[in-house]
């Protein structure tokens, strides 16, 4: 998975405390999911430049965070009060893996 987004400056990761993504030229490439996942999160417009497979967890970024509660309702899972949709769509991608 390549994609490649607009922007200016820097995003930081408040989680690792550290830079996430670093725009230049305007522009930024990642590979990683977490960090593609983080910046859809955020607003940030990616552009699919290489996907070897479309997984069907790509459809959580499109969901509303009421949408993502309940899911993660339904499957079981206990989120905190003030939770993040990235937050909550790591849970549930976690959850998933445990599950296989």
């Amino acid at each position: 998975m390549k994609k490649t987004y607009k922007g200016q400056g820097i995003v930081w990761d408040g989680e690792n405390n550290k830079v996430l993504v670093h725009f230049k030229g305007g522009a930024a490439e990642v590979t990683d999911r977490r960090t593609a996942a983080l910046l859809d999160a955020l607003g940030f417009k990616g552009e699919t430049l290489e996907d070897e497979d479309t997984e069907p967890q790509d459809e959580l970024l499109k969901l509303k965070k009421k949408e993502l509660l309940q899911l993660a309702q339904d499957k079981g899972l206990t989120v905190k009060p003030g939770a993040k949709p990235e937050d909550i769509i790591t849970a549930i991608r976690e959850a998933e893996q445990q599950e296989e």
